[in-house]
């Protein structure tokens, strides 16, 4: 693991098109790489992006929030589409790893 912290911008729809959230006109959202902060589908692709990449992204359900038997998610059994834009990539500090989450801007506040 690289143990970065991605920070990115989101659209997310359903498989007809229905917006179902953005952080458009928010902060970006940022995780900790490999922490299991997002869904495992998305974040095998955003491990390949960098600063100021976009693209559109489509997240089966199976990599997503699974069967719809298998889980009470309300988007569980959904392909997703998640249109990004990496906003910033850098290194987790110490703290971060320790903690288990980022810090600071679209992370945990202390």
């Amino acid at each position: 693991m690289n143990h970065r912290v991605i920070a990115f911008h989101y659209t997310l729809t359903d498989p007809t098109g229905k917006l179902l959230d953005s952080s458009a006109g928010g902060e970006p959202l940022a995780f900790l790489e490999g922490a299991g902060q997002i869904i495992p589908g998305l974040e095998t692709h955003l491990r390949t992006m960098k600063p100021g990449d976009k693209r559109q992204v489509l997240v089966p359900a199976k990599d997503a929030y699974g069967a719809k038997n298998d889980s009470r998610h309300p988007l569980a059994g959904m392909d997703l589409t998640f249109d990004i834009e990496i906003t910033g990539i850098r290194d987790a500090t110490k703290e971060e790893l320790a903690h288990g989450h980022v810090h600071g801007a679209g992370g945990h506040h202390h």
